[in-house]
Parts: structure tokens; C-alpha cells; sequence
């Protein structure tokens, strides 16, 4: 009969101090059992009269076990939390520096073509006026008797092409010299 109501669940006359203390023990929720507080106090050579020491133990224990569970899971969660932040700043360098890539390779562009609007324009201007120069050497040399030949064999189309400015805007050696005389003024 005792082992069957040992079975139920149902306190037998002789388990019934341990089964209460168990019990309690689940509904404390206590981590480090009493008895086992006991036991460590007694392999390290403490005696004790009163039976709460090994309670105020226990629950002394249990308490510094959830400091440090509580303290773990804190630094546990600022951690990722840090992890979490430091990504979110490396996405935004990363945006940042494409965004700044982005618009200087926009500057550039914008630039080059300036130049290159520049360049063709003076381009023109030279061509049209080279033209404008062989017409009218042409037109002179149809009067002249001697013809296009009395120029010493050169033509107005050999002439040397006038300097037009880099892509710096550098026209020539003296520009620094220049530059600097305009700054001393």
C-alpha cells in the first residue's frame, strides 16, 4: 500500500519531512538546495548549531547565482547591442563614402565636359579663322601674279596651333608665376 500511494504522489508516513521539505523547496525556487549548502559548510570544516545557517546559505547562494545570471544576460545583451550599432555605422560609412565617391565622380564629369565644351569652341574659333586666313590669302594671291607658291612654299595652314588650356586650366610654365603675382597684388 505504500508504494502504491508513493506512486499517487500521496505522502507516505515516513517520506512525509522530506516530501514537505522538497516541496517547499520547488515553491522557494531555491537553485542551491539546503542540503547541499550543509554539506559544503561541513567539508570545509564549519560547525553549526542553528539548522537556518544552511537556509541563509542556500539563499545566499541563490542570490549571488542570479547577480551573476542577471549581470551575465545584461552584458550578454549590450554586447549585441554594441555588435547591433558598430554594423549600423559601418553601413553608414559605407553610404557615406559611395555617396561622396558618387558625387565627386559628378564633379569630374561635369568638369570634363566643361573643358571639353571649352576646347571645342576654341577649336572652332582657331579653324574659323584659319579658313577666314586662307580665303583671304587665297582671294589676295589670285590677284597676284607670282601665285600661292611666293609665300616661300608655306601655306596659312601650316601655321602652328595656338596653346588652349589642359584640363587643369595650366596654359603654360609662366601660370604659377602668374598665379602668384595676382595673389601679391
Amino acid at each position: 500500500a505504500a508504494a502504491a500511494a508513493a506512486a499517487e504522489g500521496a505522502p507516505s508516513s515516513g517520506d512525509s519531512g522530506h516530501q514537505a521539505a522538497r516541496q517547499q523547496r520547488i515553491r522557494s525556487g531555491s537553485t542551491v538546495p539546503t542540503a547541499l549548502s550543509r554539506r559544503i559548510i561541513h567539508r570545509q570544516g564549519g560547525g553549526y548549531l542553528d539548522e537556518t545557517v544552511a537556509a541563509v546559505a542556500s539563499g545566499a547562494a541563490d542570490r549571488f547565482l542570479a547577480t551573476v545570471l542577471q549581470q551575465a544576460s545584461t552584458c550578454r545583451d549590450r554586447r549585441l547591442k554594441g555588435e547591433e550599432l558598430a554594423k549600423r555605422d559601418r553601413r553608414v560609412r559605407k553610404a557615406n563614402r559611395k555617396r561622396r565617391r558618387k558625387d565627386m565622380e559628378g564633379r569630374r564629369r561635369k568638369k570634363a565636359k566643361t573643358w571639353q565644351t571649352q576646347r571645342e569652341k576654341a577649336m572652332a574659333a582657331v579653324g574659323a579663322e584659319r579658313r577666314e586666313a586662307a580665303a583671304g590669302k587665297s582671294g589676295a594671291a589670285s590677284k597676284k601674279v607670282g601665285g600661292p607658291g611666293e609665300n616661300g612654299g608655306k601655306s596659312s595652314l601650316s601655321a602652328p596651333l595656338p596653346t588652349v588650356p589642359d584640363f587643369n586650366g595650366d596654359v603654360s610654365e609662366d601660370s604659377v608665376d602668374e598665379e602668384e603675382e595676382y595673389y601679391e597684388r
